[in-house]
Order: structure tokens, then sequence, then C-alpha cells
């Protein structure tokens, strides 16, 4: 049963970086600009590979 938890718990993760990533890609730059990121850097964010990525802080 480990297996599959582990599985299910990457598929969890993949979901919700991809909604995150939807969410990152659809801002305005004034959006971003509140968040304290550029669209350069958010560019950078959404070209990593999504196991890369750190949203959670």
């Amino acid at each position: 049963m480990k297996g599959l938890a582990w599985l299910m718990r990457v598929w969890r993760d993949w979901r919700r970086r991809r909604y995150e990533h939807g969410l990152l890609a659809g801002m305005s730059a004034a959006q971003l600009q509140d968040v304290g990121i550029t669209r350069a850097d958010a560019m950078e964010e959404l070209a990593k590979p999504w196991w890369r990525r750190n949203t959670r802080g």
C-alpha cells in the first residue's frame, strides 16, 4: 500500500502545481508586481519542470 500512497501524493502535487501554473501564467503585470515578482521571474518559474518548482515558500 505504500506504493499507492506515494503515487497518490505525487499525482496530487502534480495537479496542484498545474493549477498554480495556470494562475501564475494568467496574472497581469500589475498582479505580478503586487506579489513582488516580475514577468521574467514568472516566466523563469513556468519554464521549470513541475518536479523542480518550489511552490511552498
